[in-house]
């Protein structure tokens, strides 16, 4: 049984449409009808049918679904067998885009000097997307905030580090308190499709600030940029990789309990390329020790 052909029918079970998973595939739609013609002659019965514009999968095709899975995942087991012990492949990292300057250039240039064989390919992402990414076997490894629900016991969590959240507004404001800029100055929000967001929002709630709207963002550069523009203030993480090119702006904290984003490292126990996996973990928690600072409150 091709394997391919399984990973076909998953794709169009997921993405509920022949033309967006053909896209993700690379294959034309026409490619992707005949796999799945194949694949259904092959076990015996039919896996999808079709209602309007989406594509449904039959009773039988759900049953077999975990299957495909755990066929797809001892597939691509076989082909790491060789190279178990050596640090040979490709790997693919998923990394929030405000992580990527401040975590990933030593960490790559370091895996490049140790392991030559060794291939990385770096996806950015929101948190969401990159964890949904990593369920359907897209990712091998993440950073990311960490969820804010519980995680199934499929996935290794490793805490890397925390970002506190802060205030940041023009340094016109400098003197006041930070729940007095939020409680009366126009807000820029961190949008709750990233998770900080998320938190953000729970900790404004939870101290009863109401804030005076007036953007919503999920990019903390162009938060701050919009900031120092005087176009509003904003609650973000303490995210201090951007912080030295911002002029003009105060960074405030906030009265304690101050929330934060957790940062973390997340890949499957089971993963076929654990040993690639490995080395970029080790190099990560390296990469801490010589980035990340802690938290401080500065004028920048």
């Amino acid at each position: 049984m091709n394997i391919r052909f399984l990973e076909t029918f998953l794709y169009i079970a997921e993405e509920g449409s022949v033309a967006s998973a053909a896209r993700k595939l690379h294959l034309t739609a026409t490619a992707m009808a005949q796999r799945i013609k194949t694949l259904e002659d092959e076990i015996g019965v039919t896996l999808l049918y079709r209602t309007g514009r989406t594509m449904q999968v039959t009773p039988e095709g759900k049953a077999i679904i975990p299957k495909i899975r755990e066929l797809i995942a001892g597939s691509k087991a076989l082909k790491q067998l060789a190279t178990v012990h050596n640090v040979a492949g490709e790997l693919r990292i998923g990394v929030l885009p405000t992580l990527l300057s401040m975590l990933v250039p030593n960490v790559l240039i370091r895996l490049n000097e140790q392991f030559p064989q060794l291939t990385l390919s770096i996806e950015l992402d929101f948190s969401s997307g990159l964890y949904r990414r990593i369920t359907r076997d897209e990712l091998d490894i993440i950073l990311l905030v960490a969820p804010l629900f519980p995680l199934s016991k499929e996935f290794c969590w490793l805490d890397h580090h925390q970002e506190r959240f802060i205030v940041v507004a023009p340094a016109t404001m400098k003197g006041r308190t930070a729940h007095d800029i939020l409680s009366t100055e126009p807000f820029i929000r961190y949008h709750q499709q990233s998770w900080g967001g998320i938190v953000a929002d729970r900790y404004l709630q939870s101290q009863g600030i109401q804030v005076n709207k007036r953007f919503d963002l999920n990019t903390l550069d162009a938060i701050v940029t919009l900031v120092r523009h005087g176009c509003g203030v904003s609650l973000i993480p303490d995210w201090q990789p951007m912080y030295p090119d911002r002029k003009n702006l105060i960074a405030l904290s906030l009265p304690e309990p101050a929330p934060s984003r957790d940062i973390g490292i997340l890949y499957k126990h089971n993963s076929s390329k654990r040993a690639l996996i490995a080395p970029v973990v080790e190099q990560l928690f390296l990469s801490k020790n010589e980035e990340i600072q802690p938290s401080s409150l500065r004028h920048f």
